[in-house]
């Protein structure tokens, strides 16, 4: 095509540039609005090609302009979002609430505190009988540390019935309830734990006593049924020791009592989410573990 334009008379040419010129081809919008070319013409079709160059050229640093332009607002965009969770998790870690969500078969790990944790000294049975210092510790660590970790894991277990009779298979019915807390001013938050009710079997061995099997009643459907296997005729006792919040609460408030006292703590009572502070009694531990 450029050969035959080559070829073209300088007057034709003159006529022809003049011609253009006078209809306004070298604008765009005289490109849009004039009749289409003439296939015949090689002049025209090589006017139109040059012409449409530059504006594909303008529209694509166009482009890169608008996409240069974008980049930064969303990075923006995407700092500032940053910034709020960032806020949010502060706001959660810093806010006054330390409690989890209760459920049906303790309390849930979600939404509960995080945070670091006070110095508050591990938890250990303050009374004189060995056996129970091997249970509490036995609760701690079989099942405390299953829930949400808080400043100090307390057990509270409520004995329904012991038999010792057989020393290879020494018997203790109950609810071996465990409680985590966290330290707020001078009062416990209760943030997770649960209720284990069952059967614990033990021995005395020749390194002290053994836990060595717990028969745990089943959760959901299977709980009255697997409660009353496992507790058979001692049954009537456990729902009606486990159905009484009042003696419940005082045991773990004088356990709590106890534990602050011999660990020279300045706590005043515990509360659970959704409920009011308990307070706690005058500690007893001469006269209270020497009953079990």
């Amino acid at each position: 095509m450029r050969k035959q334009g080559k070829k073209v008379s300088l007057l034709t040419a003159s006529v022809l540039t003049a011609a253009l010129l006078a209809t306004g081809c070298g604008s765009n919008a005289a490109v849009d609005n004039a009749a289409p070319a003439d296939s015949t013409s090689p002049e025209k079709e090589e006017t139109v090609t040059e012409e449409t160059v530059p504006e594909e050229t303008v529209t694509e640093e166009a482009t890169a302009e608008v996409q240069t332009q974008q980049e930064p607002v969303a990075e923006e965009t995407k700092t500032e979002e940053q910034n709020t969770e960032e806020a949010k998790t502060e706001e959660v870690t810093e806010g006054s609430s330390l409690f989890s969500e209760v459920s049906s078969e303790g309390f849930s790990i979600e939404g509960a505190l995080k945070g670091q944790k006070s110095a508050l000294p591990a938890y250990e049975y303050p009374g004189p009988e060995e056996f129970y210092h091997v249970l509490y510790k036995y609760i701690i660590e079989e099942y405390g540390r299953g829930y949400l970790q808080g400043d100090v894991c307390i057990p509270c277990p409520i004995i329904v019935a012991e038999d010792d009779s057989n020393k290879d298979d020494m018997l203790i019915w109950g609810d071996f309830s465990v409680y985590n807390y966290k330290l707020s001013g001078d009062t416990l938050m209760t943030i997770s734990g649960g209720s284990h009710p069952g059967l614990i079997h033990y021995k005395l061995g020749e390194s002290g006593y053994q836990i060595t099997a717990f028969d745990q009643v089943e959760d959901g459907s299977n709980y009255d049924s697997s409660a009353k296997r496992i507790f058979g005729d001692k049954y009537d006792a456990f729902i009606k020791a486990n159905g009484d919040s009042k003696a419940k609460d005082e045991l773990r408030a004088q356990i709590i009592s106890n534990y602050a006292a011999a660990n020279n703590l300045n706590i005043s009572g515990y509360q659970d989410y959704g409920w009011e502070k308990i307070a706690l009694p005058n500690e007893n531990i001469d006269s209270f573990y020497s009953t079990y």
